[in-house]
């Protein structure tokens, strides 16, 4: 296990909705500490990264051959996620595109050597929130293309549990609603993503969730808050408690990457966004330390 976060620790820019190239992130991540990658793709459907326009194979070529210059392995990556918690079925033209986007992410985590995609469940706002059925089988109408690809390409799927509370009774929040996607779609070697911010967001202790998943969890994101917002802080900067969380992830028997998922330099200033990366960094040797000193 080594330390890992997704390029998106080095992403937006102060002030401005420009974003930073993703070879540079690459270079600057590697700089501070970081070897093992998650190419975070999310921002393809939103028309802000470049792998988004025409050129996007010579941009795919540049990314992987930086990444061979610098010893980088992309561990995993994020895959374009349904805007809003809700599917639009109105949305014919975004949703075209989202389903192009999808399918890029593919053949770019082909070409970069990724064996594991993430992606977002999705409720069909035609039903009603109890409806599991209805949102399981919207989920994968909207990611059939995308899940027969990767099938082709030998990427396995993870779907990840999404946050909020109980009431909200949002569709991939709990385990349950993560293994009923993991049966329904295992020819396609699906998973799970668990998001340790989204749990600290939708339950008392996430533990409980976390052990219901044994042996289906392929991927982490790693991030604090404090039970309230989204915030993707650094861990320690927040309320949940890894001595705790670690333990329980470790019992599912999972051994890949603690991937950050954090945001927290987003408005930092340029000059500090080097320095916040290397305490990342420091933060992540933390993490596994309390994941294994415990066997």
């Amino acid at each position: 296990m080594q330390i890992a976060t997704m390029t998106s620790l080095l992403y937006s820019k102060r002030n401005t909705k420009e974003k930073m190239p993703v070879v540079e992130s690459l270079q600057r991540l590697k700089r501070a500490g970081f070897s093992h990658i998650d190419l975070n793709l999310c921002g393809i459907s939103r028309k802000e990264m470049e792998f988004c326009w025409e050129d996007w194979e010579k941009e795919t070529a540049r990314l992987v051959e930086t990444a061979e210059k610098l010893d980088i392995r992309f561990v995993q990556s994020h895959a374009p996620y349904y805007p809003g918690k809700c599917f639009d079925p109105e949305a014919a033209e975004f949703n075209a595109h989202f389903e192009k986007m999808l399918l890029r992410s593919a053949e770019i985590c082909r070409r970069a050597g990724i064996v594991f995609a993430v992606v977002h469940p999705v409720r069909d706002p035609r039903f009603p929130a109890e409806d599991k059925e209805a949102h399981l089988k919207m989920t994968r109408e909207l990611h059939r293309s995308f899940l027969e690809k990767c099938g082709e390409y030998g990427i396995a799927p993870a779907f990840e549990n999404m946050p909020g509370p109980e009431q909200e009774n949002r569709f991939g929040r709990t385990a349950g609603d993560l293994m009923l996607l993991c049966d329904a779609l295992k020819e396609y070697h699906v998973g799970v993503c668990w998001d340790f911010g989204h749990g600290n967001l939708s339950f008392g202790d996430q533990t409980v969730e976390i052990e219901k998943l044994t042996g289906r969890i392929l991927c982490v994101h790693v991030h604090d808050n404090r039970g309230k917002n989204d915030d993707h802080l650094m861990p320690f900067m927040g309320s949940i408690p890894w001595e705790k969380v670690l333990p329980a992830m470790r019992r599912t028997g999972f051994s890949n990457d603690l991937v950050l998922e954090v945001g927290q330099n987003g408005n930092m200033p340029d000059e500090l966004k080097d320095e916040s990366c290397l305490l990342c960094a420091h933060a992540s040797r933390i993490l596994i330390r309390l994941f294994e000193e415990q066997q």
